[in-house]
């Protein structure tokens, strides 16, 4: 069974309309996984430090603890998103270095647009952890991708990315058909820019090589410099570009790769 990548959620508002609005919201995407909604701030802030959350969804004007307040003991812990009817605390908010803020009633989009802001973060500072960038490849691990205009996600392991191509503020991924029945089997659009996916897919396993293109690196399997990359496994065989400015991170990539075969497997 495909083991799909999902960060630890917990919500706290004081009343509980927007509570179960959140609940729904959140089971809406398969990236998160809901471990407590409560009205009680102490009990999230204990949670938060024992369970390895990830997000924070929190109300402002709690009669218990004000929310900046719960900011405030959390700073640096966990990425915050701010829930709130009333657009009084952004100078506040934003000196507490919270970048994500909704207003009430919260709609399915600008929800959708937060939750993938915080997860383009998420990748951008796993991404500069050197012990994250070398990651042996695992077939099995499975993200969702949300797809443009639409409550549906892309499930992929990450070995089965051939490559990305950059569209008007969306990406085209390239996958190897799994027989999953996904639409247009062998690509499928999301509603993320390439700028976004290369924060967010883990830098072990992929590279920008172009204005408009990632690749897959462990599919790499012919490089020159006047024709680009062939890549293995894959029904594109045409060349993909290799930009100017993206040449000397892919070589210095593909010779620590190379060393990296001769050093374990005897090549």
């Amino acid at each position: 069974m495909k083991k799909i990548l999902r960060l630890k959620v917990v919500v706290l508002d004081d009343e509980r309309a927007p509570l179960l609005k959140m609940q729904q919201l959140i089971k809406s995407r398969p990236e998160l996984l809901l471990v407590k909604s409560s009205t009680n701030p102490e009990h999230i802030l204990e949670l938060i430090e024992v369970a390895d959350i990830q997000i924070l969804f929190v109300d402002m004007e709690m009669e218990a603890m004000h929310g900046l307040e719960v900011i405030r003991r959390v700073k640096g812990k966990v990425h915050v998103i701010c829930c709130t009817a009333y657009n009084n605390f952004a100078a506040e908010i934003m000196e507490l270095g919270v970048a994500h803020y909704l207003l009430k009633p919260i709609s399915e989009q600008k929800f959708n647009q937060a939750v993938d802001r915080v997860l383009v973060d998420i990748g951008r500072m796993e991404s500069l952890e050197p012990d994250r960038r070398n990651v042996p490849l695992d077939i099995l691990e499975t993200i969702g991708l949300r797809m443009p205009g639409k409550n549906k996600c892309l499930y992929v392991s990450l070995g089965d990315i051939e490559y990305i191509q950059a569209a008007d503020r969306i990406s085209r991924v390239y996958h190897t058909d799994d027989g999953s029945g996904q639409e247009n089997s062998g690509f499928t659009d999301v509603a993320f820019t390439i700028t976004e996916l290369e924060q967010l897919l883990p830098a072990g396993h992929f590279i920008r090589v172009h204005k408009g293109f990632m690749v897959s690196v462990n599919r790499i399997r012919k490089y020159t410099v006047s024709d680009g990359i062939l890549l293995r496994g894959s029904s594109r065989k045409e060349y993909i570009p290799v930009g100017n400015k993206y040449k000397t991170g892919l070589e210095n990539r593909l010779r620590l790769l190379e060393r990296f075969k001769k050093q374990y497997h005897g090549e």
